[in-house]
């Protein structure tokens, strides 16, 4: 955590620096100190998936949990990097925690054709599909 500091002291924009120091942070149970970090990072460099993904998970994971605010995240970080099969995964889950099955399941698919062995995504894509069906169900 200090050479994260002191590298900050010297490059304060550092946006991959702030991004890593806000999961430090939050690894460290200092949630609000991990969201101040993961905002800066991404005022610091708004063109950072990275930091717009840092930023998601925060959110997810901090008290106060917004899935919405998170999605929202990670749909700024896709606009960037849209083939990043992590922003994928992260916005597909957030999609399905918020009912979008048919959302979820494409982002879910999109992050399998980046990384085909992306173990979440092939879960939350099963899951999709299972509630699908299982909505489809008669009676």
């Amino acid at each position: 955590m200090r050479v994260l500091e002191a590298a900050l002291q010297r490059a304060p924009c550092n946006a991959h620096a702030l991004a890593t120091l806000s999961a430090a942070r939050l690894a460290l149970g200092d949630g609000d100190g991990a969201r101040r970090a993961s905002l800066a990072a991404c005022r610091a460099d708004p063109r950072s998936a990275t930091a717009h993904n840092t930023l998601g998970v925060l959110l997810l994971e901090a008290p106060g949990r917004d899935v919405p605010k998170a999605r929202s995240a990670f749909a700024d970080g896709l606009a960037l990097s849209p083939n990043d099969p992590e922003l994928l995964a992260n916005c597909g889950a957030c999609a399905a925690e918020m009912g979008d099955l048919g959302a979820a399941s494409a982002l879910f698919a999109a992050a399998l054709d980046a990384r085909p062995a992306h173990s979440r995504a092939k879960d939350g894509l099963a899951a999709c599909q299972s509630a699908r069906t299982a909505e489809s169900a008669p009676g």
